[in-house]
């Protein structure tokens, strides 16, 4: 239950750190910031719209190809060259579209992979983590000094490394809501042990 609670408290904190990461730093695309806005804008309402039909089938799998499509997206800009911005704010569009659609996604599947006792106070210290990734938010901007690709270095690197660890955690898709701390750690030693085969 802990390792699972601490990977949950870190998708909170990159979804919200890489959302308003890209949301602050549209300046430095190279186009102009006010269609970029309404590009990003406008590219959540399919972003929240497509996790309507994907959550029946699969949290875990949702949740770990929309962080991996907004990291590659987000890493991807970095070998895009200025003077191609329309390409550079394609790719951070796409990232966006990513990390949307992944905040969406995790409020539900957190308060499945929470069991009943402790799921309010799961869900709370999972939307402080999410805070502070706001919080730090604008600041990333800040490593700027050391490389001009460094944020979206760092909006690329922990979507994917929140998409691996999502590997670690339960699928929770149509399956009953754990009561107890024993429901979860009971499910766990079984499917370590595989005698629920």
């Amino acid at each position: 239950m802990r390792k699972q609670s601490l990977i949950v408290f870190y998708l909170w904190f990159v979804n919200v750190l890489v959302y308003y990461g890209l949301s602050l730093n549209i300046s430095d695309f190279g186009m102009n910031i006010y269609l970029t806005q309404m590009i990003f804008g406008l590219v959540e309402m399919p972003a929240r719209t497509i996790t309507l039909f994907t959550l029946n089938r699969s949290r875990k799998i949702s949740q770990l190809a929309f962080l991996a499509v907004g990291g590659l997206a987000c890493l991807l800009t970095i070998f895009i060259p200025s003077d191609l911005p329309v390409i550079r704010t394609i790719l951070a569009m796409i990232g966006k579209f990513g990390i949307t659609a992944s905040l969406s996604i995790i409020y539900i599947y957190s308060a499945e992979v929470f069991p009943t006792v402790i799921r309010q106070n799961g869900i709370g210290v999972g939307s402080m983590c999410a805070r502070t990734g706001g919080v730090l938010a604008p600041m990333m901007y800040l490593l700027r000094s050391i490389s001009p690709q460094a944020p979206m270095v760092l909006c690329g690197l922990c979507p994917l490394l929140g998409s691996g660890l999502t590997l670690l955690l339960p699928e929770t898709a149509n399956k009953a809501l754990p009561d107890t701390i024993e429901d979860v750690e009971g499910s766990s030693l079984r499917e370590e042990d595989g005698s629920h085969l």
